[in-house]
């Protein structure tokens, strides 16, 4: 490689040390991409929502956006979104049916969990 590179650029060469590495990823890093895949779907005691995006634990809020993705897409995460978003709102919406029950960490009926299989 070293035929190709004349000299460092960035962090530079006085960045030696892993906490002055560390220091200069904080100070200088950040992303491009799009947040998503940050709360896991499910009944596996670690995920955030269920199927129908109710978080666990706290009555009357959802998560309806691009974190509920299991993975990220490959391509722009735009459309997904807003097909999550259609969902959401027409599964908040949706009256509840007769055998609407909650259990253990999920509730049955309409869910979005089959969308990304």
């Amino acid at each position: 490689m070293q035929r190709f590179v004349r000299e460092e650029t960035l962090p530079g060469p006085s960045v030696q040390t892993d906490d002055e590495l560390l220091d200069y990823a904080r100070r200088n890093g950040g992303t491009c991409y799009h947040a998503s895949c940050t709360c896991l779907m499910g009944l596996h005691p670690m995920s955030v929502v269920d199927s129908e995006l109710r978080v666990h634990g706290i009555d009357g809020l959802r998560v309806i956006d691009a974190s509920v993705m299991p993975a990220v897409t490959s391509t722009n995460t735009n459309a997904p979104t807003i097909m999550i978003a259609e969902k959401g709102a027409a599964m908040i919406k949706a009256p509840r049916s007769k055998d609407w029950r909650r259990s253990g960490r999920g509730r049955t009926k309409s869910s979005l969990a089959g969308a990304f299989n």
